[in-house]
């Protein structure tokens, strides 16, 4: 004999019940993701100028030229950027700091593949 509401056949939907959250759901389905129309490939809001990152020499820092940086920027900022970390990796070479010289010359690196990956982009869509 089985007790009602302990998991019982008392336990199904009747007339009288509401019924079990399963029945009440049931046929309620998300509606289908469209597809994205274009442009930036993710909503990324506001990413910030600087990101924190753990470098593989074990040593903490920041960067500019992280994947989602990059992909949120746009042509002008990626040149601008570009501006940026070359006149900062002269300067620190200049001031004898070569390791963070170096640091800049791999973000510029980063930023320059970024920009040519666009323009390969744009010459495809185009031709």
């Amino acid at each position: 004999m089985s007790t009602p509401g302990l998991g019982g056949r008392d336990d199904e939907a009747t007339p009288s019940s509401p019924g079990r959250a399963r029945d009440l759901v049931r046929g309620r389905r998300r509606p289908p993701r469209t597809p994205d129309p274009g442009g930036r490939r993710h909503h990324m809001g506001d990413v910030p100028e600087r990101m924190p990152v753990l470098r593989p020499d074990g040593t903490a820092g920041t960067t500019r030229t992280s994947v989602v940086q990059l992909t949120a920027a746009t042509v002008r900022r990626l040149k601008d950027l570009e501006a940026e970390l070359d006149a900062e990796m002269r300067t620190m070479a200049a001031d004898g700091r070569y390791e963070e010289a170096a640091w800049a010359r791999d973000e510029l690196a980063a930023a320059r593949d970024e920009l040519a990956r666009r323009r390969e982009r744009e010459a495809g869509e185009q031709g």
